[in-house]
């Protein structure tokens, strides 16, 4: 997940097996950090020059006065969210978190995610801010490891992207987001290395995925293509938003409302 001016909350994982058993794999209220691995102690980032988390927990109010516990990137991580300059030792998108939740069979279980979100900046385009929530398979035991983002020696360290859905804080028309399969052109795909072709500011950005080549298989689910567009207003700057992902055997489903709403 790249997490940019943007509030997570509840981030809730469960599973709902081919007989309708329902189990939870998951559930977060952010009261502690024990639950999820943070990507941003894996480097050294602005004038830090120990490992220090861009993430704090508070409480936060929308519009209406819903008030919940909240994981938020602090406010000196923000000046260093921009991974195109490494000179100004930048958090390379590492503004992202992990969970590790048992395996579960794709062709028979539904997978459902939910989580709460609060957007304080819904300006300009969609790469101004985005979330990404990714599902991985092989990945590494206990996460990726200090330095690995800059080294790529170490083949997928932050393992490889199956299911996705991008939010894009977006206030045009179209483009409001992505559900994806996939991510590269590799068989098994892979996560994005930035600046691939001037190899500049070459390193991994854990939180992002590379599209897919619409003529690159072999795609077994959803179909033969990588990604799939909505482009209703889904971010909030004024109230908290409820997101429901459905992974099923045979489609993908995404739904938003009003937290406060049933």
């Amino acid at each position: 997940m790249i997490q940019r001016l943007s509030f997570l909350l509840v981030f809730f994982i469960s599973n709902i097996i081919a007989h309708a058993q329902y189990n939870t794999l998951i559930m977060d209220r952010f009261v502690d950090r024990t639950k999820f691995i943070d990507n941003s102690v894996l480097l050294h980032w602005g004038h830090y020059n120990d490992t220090v988390s861009a993430f704090v927990r508070n409480s936060k109010a929308d519009n209406t006065g819903l008030t919940f516990s909240a994981l938020k990137l602090n406010d000196t991580a923000i000046l260093y969210t921009n991974y195109h300059n490494t000179a100004i030792r930048s958090l390379k998108a590492a503004t992202c978190i992990d969970y590790v939740f048992p395996v579960f069979n794709r062709t028979l279980d539904t997978m459902k995610i939910q989580f709460d979100m609060l957007w304080p900046t819904v300006a300009g385009s969609g790469e101004v801010g985005r979330v990404n929530i990714i599902l991985l398979h092989s990945y590494p035991n206990g996460g990726a490891k200090f330095g690995e983002i800059d080294s790529l020696t170490h083949i997928h360290p932050f393992a490889r992207p199956a299911y996705n859905v991008r939010l894009r804080n977006s206030v045009t028309v179209t483009n409001k987001g992505f559900i994806l399969y996939g991510g590269g052109n590799e068989e098994l795909r892979r996560m994005y290395i930035h600046d691939e072709i001037n190899k500049v500011y070459k390193h991994w950005l854990p939180g992002a995925v590379p599209a897919s080549a619409t003529n690159v298989g072999p795609f077994t689910y959803p179909d033969s293509i990588s990604s799939k567009d909505y482009t209703t207003t889904v971010a909030s700057a004024t109230n908290w938003k409820h997101f429901t992902w459905l992974i099923t055997p045979e489609k993908i489903f995404f739904y938003h409302r009003n937290s406060s709403n049933s």
